[in-house]
């Protein structure tokens, strides 16, 4: 489902527009219904929400941004799906703040580029694995056609 024509709605043009379906007081409530509707609906296994900050965008108040992230990951581990959602962080090092979705989420997975020599690097690093050892090291992937290929045996740092 693209959802996000929906998401440049206001409140009460959203309320009226998904799909016939009168959703609750505002859009991140609205959209985890439609969603979970659909899951139902399509009987599907996984859910894939590109991007977790297009949701956010709209609320300034950290305190109900908190909330609504809490919210929309609830309703998605309610489906029963494997879920995969994306956000876009300003930095990927050390100093990063962690966002409130990383604390909710089962796993974080980290895309970078990494300069190394004057070269760019793409970098995978599992930041976060509930319920299973991991290597938290960041090493080299790229991307084909077909697939990602990470090169675990080698380090970027």
């Amino acid at each position: 489902m693209d959802l996000s024509p929906m998401i440049c709605l206001t409140r009460e043009q959203f309320k009226k527009a998904v799909f016939g379906v009168q959703p609750p007081e505002f859009i991140v409530e609205g959209i985890a219904e439609v969603v979970k509707n659909q899951v139902k609906t399509l009987k599907t296994k996984r859910v894939v929400v590109d991007s977790f900050r297009s949701f956010m965008i709209h609320e300034p108040d950290l305190a109900e941004r908190r909330r609504e992230i809490a919210h929309l990951v609830k309703a998605l581990t309610e489906t029963g799906c494997t879920c995969l959602v994306t956000s876009e962080v300003r930095t990927a090092s050390l100093e990063r703040e962690f966002q409130v979705e990383e604390y909710l989420a089962q796993g974080v997975i980290l895309l970078q580029t990494i300069t190394k020599q004057d070269t760019l690097l793409r970098a995978i690093q599992v930041e976060k694995m509930r319920g299973t050892a991991h290597d938290t090291q960041p090493h080299p992937y790229v991307i084909t056609e077909r697939e990602i290929k990470v090169s675990p045996k080698e380090r970027i740092l």
